[in-house]
């Protein structure tokens, strides 16, 4: 098995949660060539005709524009978006849980909706719906 079991403390109850390894899940996706030709990986300052801005994807946020404007000229960024819905729950390991998806921010939103964009990258024990709305997973 390849998820790795970590303990979160939420509110004095101990949770074991299980997630794949960043480089798993970012190599599984970069597979598929479709998604690793689509990938935006820098800013890309989108205009209209008239020259207003459009602000329609993560890679032409302000936040990708810090980035660009930070780093060295020719530096790509790999931005991973991770979602959980409280509503959806699986059997993992003979437990109810709520499965964690990821995807890249750079891919255009037609690639990113479709369901195989994203990957199961873990899973968080299902608890009282109170708890779970206050559950925070931080990443580095």
């Amino acid at each position: 098995d390849l998820y790795i079991p970590i303990n979160v403390w939420n509110f004095g109850q101990k949770l074991t949660c299980h997630f794949l390894p960043f480089t798993i899940y970012v190599s599984r996706l970069l597979a598929d060539p479709e998604i690793c030709n689509a990938i935006n990986w820098t800013y890309v300052n989108l205009q209209t005709a008239d020259g207003q801005r459009i602000f329609d994807e993560v890679y032409n946020a302000e936040f990708y524009r810090f980035l660009k404007e930070t780093h060295p000229e020719g530096t790509k960024f790999l931005g991973v978006e991770m979602y959980s819905d409280s509503t959806r729950l699986v059997l993992f390991q003979n437990r109810m849980c709520h499965p964690v998806r990821a995807t890249f921010s750079g891919l255009p939103r037609r690639l990113k909706n479709r369901r195989s964009s994203w990957i199961t990258i873990g899973f968080i024990p299902a608890m009282n719906a109170g708890i779970l709305g206050v559950l925070r997973i931080f990443v580095w």
